[in-house]
C-alpha cells in the first residue's frame, strides 16, 4: 500500500463497488511527551463532490460496510510497518482510532483485535490507541 503525505499526515484510498474509501492517518506532535499521535480518520464516498460534506454528516458505510473495514484495517496494519520504517522511528507514536457512537466503537474494537489496541480515554474521548513507546 503506497501511503501519500499530505502535509498533515499520510492517506491512502481505494475505490470498493463504487464507493471510494479513504483513510487517513492524521499527524500531531505532542512536545511534551516527544510523540506522535496518529488519529484515524475514515469515511465513504460514491462521488467526490459530496465527500466532504458525507463526513461532516457522519455518514453511514453504505451497503459494503465489511470490506470498507476490511481496508481500514489493512491500511492500519500496513500504516503500523510504515512508521516503524520511515522517519518517526525515532518517536513515540500512538494510533488514535475514536468513534461517533458506542456501536461505531464496538464495531472499530471488535475490527483491530489482536492489534494491540488498548482501550483509553484520550482527550474525553474513549479510544483505541495502540501506543510503541521508544523512550521506555
Amino acid at each position: 500500500m503506497d501511503f501519500i503525505n499530505c502535509g498533515s499526515g499520510y492517506y491512502v484510498k481505494e475505490k470498493i463497488n463504487k464507493h471510494t474509501i479513504f483513510v487517513l492517518f492524521q499527524k500531531e506532535y505532542i512536545k511534551k511527551h516527544e510523540r506522535l499521535e496518529w488519529y484515524v480518520v475514515l469515511w465513504f464516498y460514491r462521488k467526490r463532490k459530496k465527500a466532504d460534506s458525507m463526513m461532516f454528516n457522519k455518514e453511514t458505510t453504505f451497503e459494503n460496510g465489511i470490506l470498507n473495514l476490511l481496508f481500514a484495517k489493512k491500511a492500519i496494519i500496513e500504516f503500523i510497518d510504515f512508521i516503524k520504517k520511515e522517519r518517526f522511528s525515532r518517536y513515540n507514536s500512538w494510533i488514535i482510532i475514536q468513534a461517533t457512537d458506542e456501536r461505531r466503537f464496538n464495531v472499530y474494537k471488535r475490527g483491530v483485535k489482536g492489534l494491540n489496541f488498548i482501550t483509553e480515554f484520550h482527550n474525553g474521548a474513549k479510544s483505541l490507541i495502540w501506543k510503541e513507546e521508544k523512550n521506555e
